[in-house]
């Protein structure tokens, strides 16, 4: 019998030892540290004391702050602000054209785009009902799909979605996560691997998701900032505001596989 037990004890340490192995091979390293050859394309440190207007517009493409999604904000210009090492966006109860509320977002359109590559952004989201950070992408050539958003953060401070919309038909897929702490109380890295037929979306350095399906072959755009989205995301009637989101970079690398890694030092990490 105790032969028995001490078999059946061994082939469970075995079992965990196997799962364990496959957990973590499913959990992929820092990007910034993997096989491929990095080079960085284009940061921003926000070291200055305005949005550095040669990196960065606070419009879309379509030139103006309205978005058709049902938002309740309008995006400005004076929403945004930099400061002590950060961009700031705020989002505030102040009516702007026809939207009882105000916001911001940053794009590079119409200053800089690329294909493939690792994106990351440093930031420091807001939490609360009506309200969503975002880090996502748009199509250059202005049409839709592709449209990747590497997260989107309704209401609360845990549940991250993140998704790619490859369709035009609005066919999607999702991943999402749950985070063991509130991402609004301090910074958080978030980042998206992206090759000609994958993506791998990155939270603090460690994958969270990823997805081989309908991956965007073109140039795209990224575009951050909060949202007032209303009623899907909860009433932003019961949240105090003005609520500000932070971002302490944003940092691009181009990125070449057929090539041995060098280590790559980004730009100090202040925080």
């Amino acid at each position: 019998e105790m032969a028995w037990v001490r078999l059946i004890f061994l082939c469970l340490v075995v079992l965990s030892l196997i799962l364990g192995c496959v957990w973590r091979s499913t959990v992929s390293a820092d990007p910034l540290r993997g096989s491929c050859n990095l080079k960085q394309t284009f940061h921003d440190e926000f070291d200055g004391e305005s949005l550095d207007s040669s990196k960065w517009t606070t419009r879309f493409w379509w030139g103006d702050g309205y978005i058709n999604d049902g938002s309740l904000n309008y995006y400005t210009d004076e929403n945004v602000s930099v400061s002590q090492g950060a961009a700031h966006i705020k989002v505030e109860k102040r009516a702007v054209a026809d939207k009882p509320y105000a916001s911001s977002m940053i794009s590079t359109y119409g200053k800089f785009t690329q294909t493939y590559g690792y994106w990351e952004v440093k930031a420091k989201i807001v939490s609360g009902n009506g309200l969503s950070s975002f880090f996502g992408f748009g199509a250059f050539d202005r049409s839709w799909p592709p449209e990747i958003d590497v997260f989107e953060i309704p209401q609360q401070e845990r549940k991250v979605f993140m998704t790619n919309h490859y369709d035009a038909d609005n066919k999607s897929n999702e991943g999402t996560w749950e985070s063991p702490v509130a991402l609004s109380r301090d910074y958080h890295t978030y980042g998206l691997l992206w090759r000609s037929s994958l993506l791998v979306f990155y939270i603090d350095g460690q994958e969270r998701w990823r997805t081989t399906v309908g991956v965007a072959t073109k140039n795209l755009v990224p575009n951050m900032g909060v949202g007032v989205c209303g009623g899907w995301c909860g009433d932003v009637s019961k949240v105090k505001l003005p609520r500000v989101m932070d971002i302490d970079y944003f940092r691009v690398y181009s990125e070449d596989c057929l090539k041995s890694a060098t280590a790559v030092t980004p730009t100090s990490n202040r925080r």
